[in-house]
């Protein structure tokens, strides 16, 4: 499973795969600073700033992530970012990278 809350849930590597594949539309790039890390019994929790970057994109997102592992594979994937700040930054995007 994976999800970018607050969207719908993907359920299988297909609907996973579809999704990611997706934003490859408009985001040529991927970066991120990891802030902290937790793990405890096959549960990982990241803090972090995704930088997604593309021809008319940039985006500074913090995220928060869960993952869930059993057998060496992640079977849940849950992200959680502010939806106002990254709506915010898709509009203005444009514009920065005329600026640039």
């Amino acid at each position: 499973q994976y999800q970018n809350v607050p969207f719908p849930i993907d359920r299988g590597k297909a609907a996973v795969m579809k999704t990611l594949t997706s934003f490859s539309r408009i985001v040529t790039g991927f970066d991120y600073e990891m802030k902290n890390i937790a793990a405890r019994n096959g549960v990982v929790l990241t803090e972090r700033v995704d930088v997604l970057t593309g021809p008319f994109v940039h985006l500074d997102l913090w995220v928060c992530g869960t993952f869930e592992v059993r057998d060496e594979k992640i079977t849940l994937w849950r992200d959680y970012f502010d939806l106002a700040s990254g709506t915010g930054q898709l509009l203005i995007s444009p514009l920065r990278a005329l600026l640039r």
